[in-house]
């Protein structure tokens, strides 16, 4: 038999025909319903296996970014059924709940959000609770059990066992100095596997703490500022994506420039500096930057007192490059002292300490990002008053609102 062909088989001897041996496209390689094609041009309906990203949505079999419409879904404020929101800082999501750093209560509080429309709390941790080291939490990441808090008013990351949200408890805490670690002014904590990543803003570092025991974190290495020529003076907030660690540095000596140092993690026991552009460096807006989102090639910076987005290519970890940026007021972009910023597809949901609002900026072109849509603080009840971080699951917003006293929750996607 001559391809396609085959022996029809058992029964028909010298008899040919064509076998279904071969279907296209494969289905890993589109999403939604499709027609395939058989070696033999018959055709069949199949499922494509392709998932979308967050933030995108199949449309005629591939995946495109979805668009956003902001739209006030929840909010609990401080005292409602106990819960602790007083300064609200800092919220990470996991599961069913958002964990909120809050900085005047010294607390850690968590909230039920399986239902987004009606958030309810669910239990707290105080400073001094069973040891808890809580003074003016600035940060809180939850992996596994445990949630980490950045205690910048202990010097300290707190370690808290949220097994039973309900009743979180102290497990351990480990302080400025002990063993070594630099701690002093802890700004923002990030965990990847065995470790936790430490941006601390008066120390002037990145501290690297081991954390494969929760109940005796220990120092394993550090990098300081000018240490191989790094830029870590007032170092605010780190983010991690693979081999590197991405550190916004606030200061920068004089207190009015700023930097993103890169510095490479793969020996935790020996980081070391690796890139670093600073404000100004081929027209990078990099005055005070305090947070840093890393996706693919690109670190999406929010710069304070650039009042900006700014857009860094990092392909190349040794020689970081500007790419694109916009600033307050830019099309209506409100960004006036932006301090927070997450990418979710083709845009940028950012907030700032004085506009009161949740901005986003589209993205889809890294070299010319664009205002497309806001929040403001009072529109269809959302409380927005200076909101000073975001976390995105799904078609939600979670957004603290510190001078709001509260968590808001935005529905970002219809």
């Amino acid at each position: 038999c001559t391809l396609p062909q085959t022996c029809a088989g058992s029964g028909t001897p010298n008899v040919c025909g064509c076998s279904d041996a071969t279907w296209t496209p494969d289905p890993s390689s589109y999403c939604g319903d499709a027609t395939q094609t058989s070696n033999c041009n018959n055709t069949r309906t199949t499922t494509g296996t392709l998932v979308c990203d967050s933030g995108q949505q199949c449309s005629s079999n591939i995946c495109v970014s979805k668009t956003p419409v902001l739209t006030h879904a929840g909010v609990i404020t401080n005292g409602t059924g106990g819960a602790l929101l007083d300064g609200a800082y800092w919220v990470h999501v996991s599961g069913n709940y958002a964990y909120v750093a809050s900085y005047v209560n010294n607390a850690l509080e968590i909230i039920n959000i399986s239902n987004p429309t009606t958030p309810t709390h669910v239990g707290s941790l105080a400073n001094g609770a069973g040891g808890a080291m809580l003074v003016n939490p600035r940060s809180v990441y939850v992996s596994g059990n445990y949630a980490y808090v950045a205690s910048y008013g202990s010097n300290a990351l707190e370690i808290i066992n949220v097994s039973n949200p309900a009743a979180p408890t102290h497990v351990s805490s480990i302080t400025h100095g002990t063993g070594g670690a630099l701690l002093n002014g802890i700004a923002s904590v990030v965990v990847e596997g065995n470790y936790a990543y430490i941006a601390s803003v008066t120390s002037d570092s990145l501290e690297i703490i081991n954390i494969s025991n929760p109940s005796s974190p220990t120092h394993v290495g550090s990098i300081v500022h000018g240490s191989g020529g790094a830029i870590l003076d007032g170092a605010n907030k780190v983010a991690i994506s693979g081999n590197y660690a991405y550190v916004v540095s606030a200061l920068f000596a004089t207190g009015n420039n700023g930097a993103l140092e890169i510095i490479n993690i793969s020996n935790p026991a020996n980081p070391t500096h690796v890139g670093k552009i600073v404000a100004g460096q081929g027209g990078a807006l990099l005055t005070y930057p305090v947070f840093t989102f890393i996706r693919g090639n690109y670190a999406y910076v929010a710069s304070h007192d650039s009042r900006a987005l700014e857009i860094i290519n990092i392909s190349n970890p040794a020689l970081p490059t500007h790419v694109g940026s916009i600033t307050n007021g830019t099309g209506g972009a409100l960004l006036n002292l932006a301090n927070h910023v997450k990418v979710v597809g083709d845009y940028a949901f950012m907030t700032g300490d004085s506009n009161n609002a949740l901005e986003v900026i589209n993205i889809s072109n890294p070299a010319a990002p664009t205002h497309f849509t806001s929040l403001t603080h009072g529109t269809g009840g959302a409380v927005l008053t200076t909101p000073t971080s975001i976390f995105i699951v799904g078609n939600y917003a979670y957004v603290t609102s510190m001078g709001g006293d509260a968590l808001e929750v935005i529905k970002i996607f219809n």
